[in-house]
Protein backbone atom coordinates (compact mmCIF):
# COMPACT_ATOMS: atom_id res chain seq x y z
CA UNK A 1 0.00 0.00 0.00
CA UNK A 2 0.98 3.28 -1.03
CA UNK A 3 1.77 6.05 1.46
CA UNK A 4 2.02 9.89 0.94
CA UNK A 5 5.85 9.00 -0.68
CA UNK A 6 7.69 6.23 -1.65
CA UNK A 7 11.36 5.76 -0.56
CA UNK A 8 12.48 8.30 1.31
CA UNK A 9 11.40 10.89 3.35
CA UNK A 10 10.79 14.32 2.29
CA UNK A 11 13.22 16.27 3.30
CA UNK A 12 16.51 18.24 2.05
CA UNK A 13 14.35 21.68 2.60
CA UNK A 14 10.67 21.84 1.61
CA UNK A 15 11.27 25.84 1.02
CA UNK A 16 11.64 28.38 3.04
CA UNK A 17 14.96 29.70 2.47
CA UNK A 18 18.49 28.34 1.11
CA UNK A 19 19.95 25.02 0.99
CA UNK A 20 23.09 24.63 4.03
CA UNK A 21 25.94 25.56 3.22
CA UNK A 22 27.16 22.40 4.57
CA UNK A 23 25.99 19.24 6.32
CA UNK A 24 26.75 18.36 10.40
CA UNK A 25 30.03 17.39 10.63
CA UNK A 26 29.12 13.36 11.16
CA UNK A 27 27.67 13.87 7.54
CA UNK A 28 27.99 15.02 4.11
CA UNK A 29 25.87 16.32 2.20
CA UNK A 30 24.19 14.79 -0.95
CA UNK A 31 21.24 16.84 -1.60
CA UNK A 32 19.87 20.27 -0.97
CA UNK A 33 17.38 22.80 -2.71
CA UNK A 34 16.36 26.45 -2.88
CA UNK A 35 14.06 25.90 -4.96
CA UNK A 36 15.21 28.71 -7.28
CA UNK A 37 13.44 27.10 -10.64
CA UNK A 38 10.14 28.70 -10.62
CA UNK A 39 7.56 25.91 -11.55
CA UNK A 40 3.67 26.77 -12.60
CA UNK A 41 0.56 25.21 -11.66
CA UNK A 42 0.42 22.68 -14.43
CA UNK A 43 4.27 21.68 -14.58
CA UNK A 44 4.14 18.65 -12.11
CA UNK A 45 2.23 16.60 -14.80
CA UNK A 46 3.09 13.56 -17.05
CA UNK A 47 4.55 11.88 -13.84
CA UNK A 48 4.05 8.17 -14.62
CA UNK A 49 7.55 7.52 -16.23
CA UNK A 50 9.57 4.52 -14.33
CA UNK A 51 7.47 4.86 -11.54
CA UNK A 52 8.52 4.53 -7.22
CA UNK A 53 12.11 4.17 -8.93
CA UNK A 54 15.22 6.85 -9.00
CA UNK A 55 14.45 6.92 -12.78
CA UNK A 56 10.71 8.42 -11.74
CA UNK A 57 9.99 11.82 -13.98
CA UNK A 58 7.90 14.17 -14.58
CA UNK A 59 8.01 14.99 -18.03
CA UNK A 60 6.19 18.42 -17.73
CA UNK A 61 9.07 19.73 -15.58
CA UNK A 62 12.38 22.42 -16.45
CA UNK A 63 15.54 19.97 -16.39
CA UNK A 64 16.99 20.84 -13.24
CA UNK A 65 13.65 19.96 -11.34
CA UNK A 66 12.87 17.00 -13.30
CA UNK A 67 16.41 15.85 -12.57
CA UNK A 68 15.51 16.42 -8.54
CA UNK A 69 11.76 15.36 -7.97
CA UNK A 70 9.03 13.26 -8.63
CA UNK A 71 5.47 13.24 -7.91
CA UNK A 72 3.20 10.54 -7.43
CA UNK A 73 1.61 10.46 -11.02
CA UNK A 74 -2.64 11.46 -11.50
CA UNK A 75 -5.48 9.04 -10.68
CA UNK A 76 -3.55 7.32 -7.89
CA UNK A 77 -5.33 6.89 -4.71
CA UNK A 78 -4.17 8.30 -1.58
CA UNK A 79 -3.99 6.36 1.84
CA UNK A 80 -7.35 7.94 3.01
CA UNK A 81 -9.19 6.40 -0.24
CA UNK A 82 -7.16 3.29 -0.07
CA UNK A 83 -8.30 3.21 3.60
CA UNK A 84 -11.88 4.06 3.23
CA UNK A 85 -11.62 7.73 5.63
CA UNK A 86 -14.06 10.09 5.07
CA UNK A 87 -11.81 12.44 3.75
CA UNK A 88 -9.60 10.96 0.51
CA UNK A 89 -9.11 11.88 -2.77
CA UNK A 90 -6.67 10.52 -5.91
CA UNK A 91 -2.82 12.28 -6.60
CA UNK A 92 -3.53 15.04 -8.90
CA UNK A 93 0.02 16.41 -9.29
CA UNK A 94 -0.62 19.47 -12.33
CA UNK A 95 -3.07 21.17 -10.00
CA UNK A 96 -2.15 20.87 -6.67
CA UNK A 97 1.94 21.38 -6.93
CA UNK A 98 3.77 24.44 -7.73
CA UNK A 99 7.31 26.32 -7.16
CA UNK A 100 7.87 30.41 -6.66
CA UNK A 101 9.04 32.26 -4.54
CA UNK A 102 11.87 29.55 -2.71
CA UNK A 103 9.26 27.24 -1.99
CA UNK A 104 7.86 24.31 -2.83
CA UNK A 105 3.86 24.74 -2.46
CA UNK A 106 1.68 21.54 -2.14
CA UNK A 107 -1.98 22.74 -2.35
CA UNK A 108 -4.51 19.82 -1.94
CA UNK A 109 -7.97 21.13 -2.53
CA UNK A 110 -11.41 19.67 -3.45
CA UNK A 111 -14.36 20.96 -5.53
CA UNK A 112 -18.36 21.48 -4.15
CA UNK A 113 -18.52 17.99 -5.04
CA UNK A 114 -15.82 15.04 -5.56
CA UNK A 115 -13.03 13.83 -4.12
CA UNK A 116 -9.32 15.17 -2.91
CA UNK A 117 -7.07 16.34 -5.23
CA UNK A 118 -3.88 15.21 -3.27
CA UNK A 119 0.20 15.40 -3.42
CA UNK A 120 3.07 13.50 -3.02
CA UNK A 121 6.66 14.62 -3.89
CA UNK A 122 9.53 12.46 -3.72
CA UNK A 123 13.33 13.40 -3.71
CA UNK A 124 14.97 11.27 -5.78
CA UNK A 125 18.48 12.01 -4.91
CA UNK A 126 17.28 10.36 -1.50
CA UNK A 127 15.96 7.03 -2.88
CA UNK A 128 18.08 4.11 -1.95
CA UNK A 129 20.20 5.88 0.41
CA UNK A 130 21.02 3.66 4.15
CA UNK A 131 21.14 6.09 6.78
CA UNK A 132 21.08 10.26 6.58
CA UNK A 133 20.33 13.02 8.58
CA UNK A 134 17.52 14.58 6.81
CA UNK A 135 16.27 18.67 7.67
CA UNK A 136 13.14 20.52 6.01
CA UNK A 137 11.23 23.99 6.43
CA UNK A 138 8.12 23.75 5.94
CA UNK A 139 4.85 26.16 6.93
CA UNK A 140 1.56 24.72 6.91
CA UNK A 141 -0.39 28.23 5.83
CA UNK A 142 -4.22 26.74 6.25
CA UNK A 143 -5.02 23.70 7.83
CA UNK A 144 -8.63 21.87 7.74
CA UNK A 145 -10.45 18.96 9.01
CA UNK A 146 -9.23 15.68 7.90
CA UNK A 147 -6.47 16.86 5.57
CA UNK A 148 -3.32 16.02 6.72
CA UNK A 149 0.90 15.05 5.69
CA UNK A 150 3.21 12.39 6.74
CA UNK A 151 6.60 12.96 6.03
CA UNK A 152 8.21 9.35 5.17
CA UNK A 153 11.11 7.33 5.66
CA UNK A 154 10.29 4.53 3.72
CA UNK A 155 12.10 0.89 2.68
CA UNK A 156 13.14 0.64 -0.94
CA UNK A 157 11.73 -2.68 -1.26
CA UNK A 158 8.73 -3.49 0.38
CA UNK A 159 9.41 -7.35 0.75
CA UNK A 160 12.86 -7.03 2.53
CA UNK A 161 10.85 -4.70 5.64
CA UNK A 162 7.36 -5.28 4.75
CA UNK A 163 5.49 -2.48 7.18
CA UNK A 164 8.29 -0.73 7.90
CA UNK A 165 7.90 3.02 8.57
CA UNK A 166 8.87 6.02 10.17
CA UNK A 167 6.43 8.62 10.13
CA UNK A 168 7.95 12.38 11.25
CA UNK A 169 6.01 14.83 11.32
CA UNK A 170 2.24 13.06 10.79
CA UNK A 171 -1.19 13.77 12.05
CA UNK A 172 -4.06 16.27 10.52
CA UNK A 173 -2.73 19.71 11.26
CA UNK A 174 -5.73 20.60 13.41
CA UNK A 175 -4.23 18.70 16.21
CA UNK A 176 -1.14 17.26 17.90
CA UNK A 177 1.92 16.77 15.76
CA UNK A 178 3.24 13.04 16.52
CA UNK A 179 6.14 10.84 15.36
CA UNK A 180 5.81 7.28 14.58
CA UNK A 181 7.40 4.18 14.11
CA UNK A 182 5.73 0.93 12.51
CA UNK A 183 7.81 -2.18 13.02
CA UNK A 184 8.36 -4.74 10.55
CA UNK A 185 5.76 -7.26 9.91
CA UNK A 186 3.41 -4.81 11.65
CA UNK A 187 1.92 -4.83 14.63
CA UNK A 188 1.82 -2.15 17.34
CA UNK A 189 3.24 1.03 16.36
CA UNK A 190 5.28 3.30 18.17
CA UNK A 191 3.96 6.99 18.62
CA UNK A 192 6.00 10.12 20.10
CA UNK A 193 3.56 13.52 20.90
CA UNK A 194 5.61 16.80 19.82
CA UNK A 195 3.82 19.97 19.90
CA UNK A 196 0.06 21.33 18.53
CA UNK A 197 0.67 22.89 15.14
CA UNK A 198 3.35 24.65 12.96
CA UNK A 199 2.53 27.36 11.45
CA UNK A 200 7.02 28.21 10.56
CA UNK A 201 8.85 25.16 11.77
CA UNK A 202 11.92 23.42 10.68
CA UNK A 203 12.36 19.17 11.50
CA UNK A 204 15.35 17.25 11.73
CA UNK A 205 15.10 13.35 11.32
CA UNK A 206 18.69 11.72 11.86
CA UNK A 207 19.14 7.45 10.95
CA UNK A 208 22.47 5.83 11.84
CA UNK A 209 22.85 2.08 12.57
CA UNK A 210 20.64 1.15 15.41
CA UNK A 211 19.40 4.68 15.89
CA UNK A 212 16.85 7.13 15.07
CA UNK A 213 16.37 10.44 16.40
CA UNK A 214 13.73 12.95 15.83
CA UNK A 215 14.29 17.01 16.90
CA UNK A 216 10.68 18.53 17.96
CA UNK A 217 9.55 20.94 15.31
CA UNK A 218 10.58 24.20 16.15
CA UNK A 219 10.42 27.46 14.80
CA UNK A 220 12.07 27.95 11.54
CA UNK A 221 12.29 32.25 11.65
Amino acid sequence: MRRTTTGQLIAALLGLGTAPAEAAPSWKLRFGDSFNVPVARGGFADCGHSVDTPRAYCGGLPAKVRAAWWAYPAGWPDTATQRGYPVGGYYDPATTLSISDGRLHIRMWRGLTGSVHSAAVVPKAMMGLKYGRYEERFRVSRAAVGYKSAHLLWPVDDATCPGCEIDFPEQEWITTIHAFTHPKGGGRQDAFEYRSGCDNCGKTQSWSCGTVGSATPRSAG
